[in-house]
């Protein structure tokens, strides 16, 4: 009962302090009650954002001013819009049924793998530390607008408390999808029936019952799309403003969603034919986006950190990550097919998600290009996919999808709209979504699965419901059994971040991280096999810089300048026609490199001469080709690091072969057994490898 009243209480502590600020924002401008919380959510996210970079997020901190702004907004009278109609009473059943299967799944602990891998990883850190972390990781430096509202209420309530909170957003777009058929000039019965196609779909049942950001986008585009089509009608200067804030929220949920402030200024400009409105549009966006620019930039000279690193290097990606990231994901990928896309979305999966069988009509919306309305939303639709491009996961249409069940309704007579809805719900029930799992072998579609009311009422622990439903749960106690607070670790597979409470590194989520990894396997592929050295000496003052110039794929293993000094080159890959210079400055008179392979490797050499003249200069051979065992070394060059443990898989892994090595050969690795769970092995670096 205690956890549940945490709960509860975590969840109104966010979602009061949101509704309270809506209030507060042009309280004389009429504005549906949902824009309004759309409005106090940017409001309250960006204080949370002051709040946490000035290092006094305490839950005290949140009480206080959520009390403040509830205070202020009970003493403020908003000028509200015409009430909508009721729902339906039969679709109104239907929502509330959902509502209520939403709201078990919310409370259960949290198993979704986004939700725990990161978002609530790094909510709770920064509950933790009541400030940010420094930690300059991938997902670290992303825009985090939606988990700054999962703090307060995950300070007081926990994880459960998160998920509650982004099931309100889900909640919301309802009376937002209702108000947009309004201002489209759609029925009232289309707006209903259009709003529960959406909310039935049974990805938003797993988007909104866990601590991912996608509901809160959707609430925050739609918002968007009513205050602009109202707007313009009404051409009131308070209705840009909030449409602005709104759509530079979307970018701070998820940046690719940037693509809605630049909707909207094109919007602005085209429909008030002048200038300075768009702008102000614009600016506005840009407002709630830089504290965010401002702190990637601040840890990684890179204002759209993690992407864009062609533009601005960083300590966070590289191009080809970003390049690795849209061949997996994007719809230009050998394995996405435009062909059977639809069916896919809404049946058969393979997306990471489903809308249900009811959108397999989605092509009748078409017929609401007949009107104007029509003609709006299947335009926003279209425009609003376009991320989906970028990445084809299902969640990422959500947006579009909320204008294209709008505009499918529309064209629905009432019956079909009723009849359509109860195909969705039944088609959405989990036990028929088992039965069609059977049928398409959809073994590992992402869907709502077992009924969690036990783990929601807290009848079962949540240990024990965690080590049942979340990989890799086990490695927490392989962890915290083996390593003290504070022990940064090496981890070369996905695990459950949010509950190892342990400063991670995974393998590829920066620079740092794709270097220590490239510099384990490279130890592990290359050992028993030959290097070879190259030696330079000049007289001092006979030449002012050393240049090595691959002429073949060519690995830098090790770089000594003459008094001993280690090179920043070691570890170095080189592709033909990079080159790597010595400077001969600081009484540098010699060089030597250990290079990979060292039978085939190609290089040229050349030595600047006084003249600034670059000349062909030979090597002396001084030894032999080298056989190699570069394995304590890289483990070292991790420890010397600040990451004294690895986390490794030694099967059904791509770093499998490399973890069964260490495990059989720990002396060699220079490492430690310290336990293991399933295939998950931790290793201690022995420390008398510095």
């Amino acid at each position: 009962m205690f956890r549940l009243a945490a709960i509860f209480a975590g969840t109104a502590l966010s979602v009061a302090g949101v509704t309270a600020a809506g209030r507060l924002l042009f309280p004389q401008t009429p504005l549906p009650q949902a824009v309004r919380f759309a409005n106090g959510a940017v409001i309250v996210s960006c204080g949370v954002f002051a709040l946490l970079a000035c290092g006094i997020g305490y839950t005290a901190v949140f009480l206080l001013l959520a009390g403040l702004l509830l205070a202020a907004a009970l003493r403020t009278r908003c000028a509200d819009v015409v009430d909508l109609p009721a729902l339906p009473p039969f679709i109104g059943v239907i929502l509330a049924a959902y509502a209520l299967l939403y709201l078990v799944y919310a409370l259960a602990p949290e198993i979704q793998p986004d939700a725990f891998g990161y978002h609530l990883r790094l909510v709770s850190e920064y509950a933790r530390l009541h400030a940010f972390s420094n930690r300059i990781m991938f997902y670290d430096m992303l825009p985090q607008g939606m988990e700054m509202l999962f703090v307060p209420a995950f300070a007081l309530g926990g994880a459960a408390a998160a998920k509650l909170v982004h099931l309100v957003f889900l909640c919301a777009t309802i009376p937002l999808m209702r108000q947009i058929a309004r201002e489209a000039g759609l029925t009232a019965h289309a707006g209903s029936v259009g709003a529960a196609l959406f909310f039935l779909a049974p990805v938003c049942g797993v988007v909104g019952t866990a601590a991912y950001t996608d509901a809160g986008l959707v609430c925050a585009v739609c918002a968007v799309l009513c205050l602009l089509l109202q707007w313009d009608r009404e051409r009131l200067r308070a209705l840009l403003v909030c449409a602005g804030l709104n759509a530079g929220f979307c970018y701070t949920i998820k940046p690719t969603f940037g693509w809605v402030a630049a909707l909207g200024a094109c919007f602005v400009l085209l429909r008030g034919r002048r200038l300075l409105p768009a702008v102000s549009f614009a600016a506005l966006a840009l407002a709630v986006v830089l504290p965010w620019a401002v702190r990637s930039y601040w840890f990684t000279a890179n204002p759209a950190a993690p992407f864009l690193s062609v533009w601005f290097p960083n300590p966070v990606s590289t191009p080809a990550l970003e390049h690795d990231l849209a061949a997996s994901f994007s719809a230009w990928r050998p394995g996405f097919s435009w062909a059977s896309a639809l069916f896919d979305y809404t049946v058969t999966g393979g997306h990471q998600g489903l809308f249900g069988a009811a959108f397999l009509l989605l092509p009748l919306a078409l017929f609401a290009l007949r009107r104007k309305g029509g003609r709006w939303l299947l335009g926003a639709s279209a425009l609003l996919a376009v991320p989906v491009l970028l990445n084809t996961g299902t969640r990422f249409l959500l947006p579009a999808m909320v204008p294209a069940s709008l505009a499918l309704a529309s064209v629905l007579p009432g019956p079909a709209g009723f009849a359509l809805v109860a195909v969705q719900a039944v088609a959405a029930a989990p036990p028929v979504i088992d039965y069609f799992d059977r049928l398409y072998a959809r073994k590992y579609e992402w869907r709502l699965r077992a009924f969690p009311l036990q783990a929601a009422l807290g009848l079962v622990t949540e240990d024990a419901y965690l080590r049942q439903n979340v990989p890799q749960f086990a490695v927490r106690d392989l962890v915290q059994e083996n390593t003290r607070p504070g022990a940064a670790i090496l981890t070369l597979a996905p695990v459950p971040e949010a509950y190892i409470p342990r400063p991670l590194l995974i393998y590829w989520q920066s620079v740092a991280a794709q270097h220590y990894t490239d510099a384990l396997d490279f130890a592990f592929m290359s050992h028993g096999t030959r290097a070879r050295l190259l030696s330079w000496r000049w007289q001092c003052g006979k030449y002012k810089a050393l240049r090595f110039t691959a002429l073949s794929d060519v690995r830098v293993v090790e770089a000594h300048l003459q008094h001993g000094e280690t090179a920043a080159q070691s570890w170095k890959s080189m592709v033909p026609g990079s080159s790597v210079d010595i400077s001969a400055s600081a009484g540098v008179t010699g060089a030597d490199l250990l290079i990979w392979p060292g039978d085939q490797a190609k290089e040229d050499t050349r030595a600047m001469s006084d003249a600034g003249v670059w000349e062909p200069i030979g090597t002396e051979a001084a030894r032999a080709p080298h056989i190699i065992d570069l394995r304590r070394d890289a483990t070292a060059y991790i420890r010397r690091s600040g990451y004294h443990y690895i986390l490794v898989p030694v099967a059904d892994d791509a770093f499998a072969e490399m973890g069964a090595d260490m495990k059989l050969h720990s002396f060699e690795w220079g490492v430690e057994a310290m336990g293991h769970t399933g295939n998950m092995w931790l290793f201690r670096i022995l420390p008398d490898l510095l």
